[in-house]
């Protein structure tokens, strides 16, 4: 053999060994559309066992995953034999929400899922189900999923005809007993179209109801221990139902307790939508399904009697009729009952107390963790949950969350920076941009100018502090990337792998001292912490329209809600509908019919009573689409009108001045967000509005709906949209998710910190550029002044002429 011969052959052989080496998506191939569609022929793909070798996304806080573990119990267990279940299987739903989009060119999320001991030791597998875009180039496109630092699932993007299914198994020991952190992150790029614009027509749907771990053990579905409910999971739709059977539920004695109970087994679920129904006997599939009453109240369901004895019970059982495990809260009388519901606070204290108290509590639909800033404050991104990562697409897209205070107290005023650690590649044209949003607000814009690329080392980039809110604020770092060769697009450009722009974990969010005091009204700080009730021992008054099972489960659904906002239960006391709430504040929930007139005038809806809103049907979707709102038509027809000829450039000029200068029409009043009577918007079904209370105790807060409608159902909608409430009063279409919000006219202050002199000058800082009007005529008033006094004084002792 010659040595050319030699040589072409051991090539050959190389190049071989090469290929069969390199993954499929990593090659670049021409555009053609058979790809996809060839890869769908079968219903489940399984995921290869040994990956290919490609870097993968680093997962925040890397393998070693704290732990959070389950608190220990001093009461006795109903039952012991759910490992004794017959063989079979459980699935255990992974995603929290019930959509979940991969859009864009990249895309990623972290959060938690707690599973009991029983579930990380059992047999298990994972299956996904995913659909995407036609767009989506298959050969430069995937979708990865990795369980505590390990990836487990790598799949080319390719089904854009119909769902499909994956499945892969889970190595033995990966899962753990408590907290096991997903990450899931996808990268995708365009089939023909290298433009920035084509980035929007690229996602990736994930099912949430067809994504689950499987286990080929029925009895993980059982709960063997109360700790074990942080373990209840959603039903796919990203909802956790948890029912209370309690016959005696319409009776005064147990409503209290119940009330207790709702609430503890929220703070150990804490899952982020948990609807709590109160029934007189078992309906339908729940997560968790809890017995509560005496011996003689529960003794009539079948199965339940012979766990019953003579001790309190706060205990799991099985009951033949049901897959999961129903928790028993019973006893011989009410006194015992109480007791058994001691032993489940106990836990909920416990399981609190885990909690770190310097960050928000996010785990189960966000990890980590954010931090709850407090005071002036600095955190690099990789604090935060991000890594360093290099991109090779047009459009970079990041998020980042942090948390603010109840009394935060600085949204008129000051700034936030970030120090960004980044660089972009000489490829990179003049036209680029880079773009900061806070809470979905477009905050910050760098526009790139120069060509030859730039290393940035601690960018400044200023943040108006009015974008945030008390609660969880999300920072998005988006960046739009142009390039010579984008404008050619030649065959296989979208896939080039060029690097062209890197963000480091080094980065930094800096965040000033800002003023903190409470205020009332403020809904912002009654989502987001339960502000401003449970903060003392004293007990809040709860009003209910009605003594109807619906109205009761409406409230508990509520309370549990604000228990998990504020991070334990609130220690409440059934009030009569007609008599007047005592203690610091009260809680009305009802028909808007059904409450108690002064509460309505408290808080400004005592004319929504007369109003056809009080009778409104519940909302349909019409066949014509949604009923327009003649306000809103007025409005659009108002501004299509001036926004020609020269009036719609003095509008453009005041609209641009107001935007540099941060000033609106509640800075220029003299009573800022006063206002007409309220009155409801076209289709809302649900109004939560709140004042100080009457005598100036605390706060009144209504939640209310129309006669007639479901409330529970109304409220269970509230919960996709719980970080929207804010203001005074606000009002849910819950149809289209659209919120209608008005702000107080008056607003009083609540000492929550020591008032320092440095607390002070902020505080004041934030009145005075909220009240300018108020300002500028006291300013104006105190020149005069000292040109009167300085006048009499040159009368006095000045030359005279």
């Amino acid at each position: 053999m010659t040595r050319p011969t030699a040589k072409l052959l051991a090539s050959t052989v190389l190049s071989a060994f090469i290929c069969l080496q390199t993954p499929a998506f990593a090659q670049v191939a021409p555009f053609s559309m058979d790809p996809e569609r060839s890869g769908t022929a079968g219903p489940v793909q399984t995921a290869p066992d040994a990956l290919p070798d490609i870097p993968y996304l680093k997962e925040p806080g890397g393998p070693e995953t704290p732990q959070r573990p389950y608190p220990q119990q001093s009461f006795p267990t109903a039952t012991g034999a759910a490992a004794l279940q017959p063989p079979g299987s459980f699935r255990r739903f992974v995603l929290p929400d019930a959509e979940w989009k991969m859009r864009g060119e990249m895309a990623t999320r972290s959060w938690s899922l707690v599973l009991t001991p029983l579930q990380a030791v059992t047999e298990a597998k994972l299956q996904l189900t995913y659909q995407n875009a036609i767009l989506v180039a298959p050969e430069a496109s995937r979708l990865q999923l990795s369980i505590n630092g390990t990836p487990v699932l790598l799949e080319r993007i390719s089904s854009p005809d119909r769902p499909k299914k994956l499945e892969v198994a889970i190595p033995k020991g990966l899962l753990k007993a408590g907290v096991n952190v997903f990450n899931i992150s996808a990268d995708q790029r365009h089939r023909t179209d290298c433009s920035i614009e084509s980035t929007y027509e690229l996602w990736t749907d994930i099912d949430p109801s067809q994504t689950f771990l499987h286990f080929d053990n029925a009895a993980a579905a059982h709960l063997n221990r109360v700790a074990e409910i942080a373990a209840l999971g959603n039903n796919g739709a990203g909802r956790t139902a948890i029912q209370i059977v309690a016959p005696d539920s319409g009776a005064r004695a147990p409503r209290d307790g119940l009330m207790r109970l709702a609430q503890n087994i929220a703070l150990i679920a804490d899952m982020p939508r948990q609807s709590i129904s109160i029934v007189s006997s078992p309906q339908g599939d729940a997560a968790l399904t809890v017995y509560f009453g005496t011996y003689d109240l529960l003794s009539s369901f079948t199965g339940v009697e012979k766990y019953l004895g003579n001790a309190q019970a706060a205990s799991f059982m099985d009951l033949p009729e049901r897959e999961r495990s129903a928790l028993l809260i019973s006893g011989a009388n009410w006194a015992e009952v109480e007791r058994a519901i001691d032993a489940v606070a106990a836990v909920a204290a416990q399981v609190a107390s885990n909690e770190s108290t310097d960050r928000l509590s996010t785990q189960n639909r966000l990890y980590p963790d954010p931090p709850l800033i407090r005071d002036a404050a600095r955190f690099r991104f990789s604090d935060l949950g991000l890594i360093t990562r290099e991109f090779s697409g047009r459009q970079f897209r990041s998020e980042l969350s942090f948390g603010l205070p109840a009394d935060f107290y600085a949204h008129a005023y000051g700034q936030f920076t970030l120090l960004l650690d980044a660089a972009y590649a000489p490829s990179v044209l003049p036209g680029s941009h880079i773009d900061i949003y806070v809470n979905g607000e477009i905050a910050a814009n760098i526009p790139i100018t120069e060509s030859g690329g730039s290393i940035m080392n601690s960018y400044p980039v200023k943040i108006p502090v009015r974008h945030a809110r008390p609660g969880l604020n999300t920072i998005t770092i988006e960046a739009s990337f142009k390039t010579q060769a984008d404008e050619v697009c030649a065959a296989g450009e979208t896939g080039n792998q060029n690097q062209r722009f890197v963000l480091f974990d080094t980065s930094e969010v800096v965040f000033p001292k800002f003023a903190r005091i409470g205020r009332l009204p403020d809904l912002a700080s009654f989502a987001s912490f339960g502000a401003p009730y449970g903060e003392g021992e004293t007990k809040t008054s709860l009003v209910l329209g009605d003594a109807q099972t619906n109205t009761l489960s409406a409230a508990a659904t509520l309370l549990s809600r604000l228990a998990v906002a504020s991070g334990k239960p609130l220690p409440v006391e059934m009030v009569a509908q007609n008599a007047e709430p005592a203690g610091y504040g009260a809680i009305f929930v009802g028909r808007i019919a059904n409450l108690p007139i002064p509460a309505l005038m408290q808080v400004g809806l005592g004319d929504v009573v007369k109003s056809t809103w009080a009778e409104s049907a519940p909302s349909q979707t019409a066949p014509l689409g949604k009923l327009p709102d003649n306000q809103q038509t007025l409005e659009a027809w108002r501004k299509k009108i001036i926004d020609q000829g020269w009036r719609g450039r003095i509008s453009s000029f005041l609209q641009n001045l107001q935007n540099s200068i941060d000033l609106s029409q509640q800075n220029l009043s003299l009573t800022p967000g006063a206002g007409k009577t309220y009155n409801p918007p076209v289709g809302a079904n649900l109004l939560v509005a709140q004042n100080i209370a009457l005598r100036g105790e605390g706060a009144w807060t209504i939640v209310a709906a129309p006669n007639g409608q479901d409330l529970s159902q109304n409220l269970d909608s509230l919960l996709d949209h719980w970080d929207d409430l804010s203001g005074q009063i606000s009002a849910l279409n819950s149809a289209t998710g659209e919120f209608q919000t008005s702000h107080a006219s008056l607003v009083e202050f609540q000492i929550t910190q020591p008032l320092s002199f440095s607390n002070l000058r902020l505080i004041i800082t934030n009145w005075v550029s909220i009240n300018i009007v108020v300002f500028g005529l006291f300013f104006l008033v105190l020149v005069v002044l000292l040109g009167l006094a300085a006048a009499g004084v040159l009368r006095v002792f000045g030359r005279q002429s």
